[in-house]
């Protein structure tokens, strides 16, 4: 039907608009979309734990499924290392936000947005990791696109919440008034 056929076009834009496959390391990790490198591939909580598992001691279990919350656990152990200053993870946890970081500017720099949230298993990193992240957007990149600092946050994944809030914020500049 003709429905079906708007839905499957619609769904495809999305998977072709989604921020996961910029492309941040030009020779990275193969991605499912076909490409190397992409943000997904690098910066998602399974590439954070592979990472931490090869390069320290800290020995985690986790499933390489990205997209999910199946990892809560794994990186409620990587937290508490970072927190407590275990220089190994730490080292890890700081090449991981660098990759963010850029990733983030991409994003930000394309579409002059003055906020970004970070969610998913990430968020219990906690507040150190989002002073990590803004320290190193506001000392190491530059946005060019917009005049004021560009806020980060983390936030809980609570999908419905974040769909709410993504229509509101559409609405509010479809219906803005000049």
């Amino acid at each position: 039907s003709n429905k079906t056929q708007k839905r499957a076009v619609l769904n495809q834009l999305a998977r072709t608009l989604e921020v996961g496959h910029i492309i941040i390391q030009q020779d990275g990790r193969a991605c499912t979309c076909g490409n190397r490198g992409c943000l997904e591939t690098v910066c998602s909580t399974p590439a954070l734990f592979r990472e931490i598992r090869s390069r320290t001691s800290l020995q985690l279990e986790y499933q390489e499924v990205y997209g999910s919350e199946s990892n809560p656990e794994a990186m409620e152990k990587v937290a508490a290392a970072f927190r407590n200053g275990d220089p190994e993870v730490s080292a890890v946890v700081r090449e991981f936000a660098r990759a963010l970081c850029t990733g983030v500017v991409s994003i930000v720099n394309l579409f002059s947005v003055q906020s970004v949230y970070i969610g998913g298993a990430v968020r219990i990193l906690g507040d150190p990791f989002i002073r990590l992240l803004q320290q190193m957007l506001d000392e190491d990149f530059r946005i060019i696109t917009n005049n004021s600092d560009l806020h980060t946050a983390l936030f809980d994944d609570d999908l419905e919440a974040s769909r709410k809030a993504a229509v509101m914020l559409t609405m509010e500049r479809m219906f803005q008034r000049n």
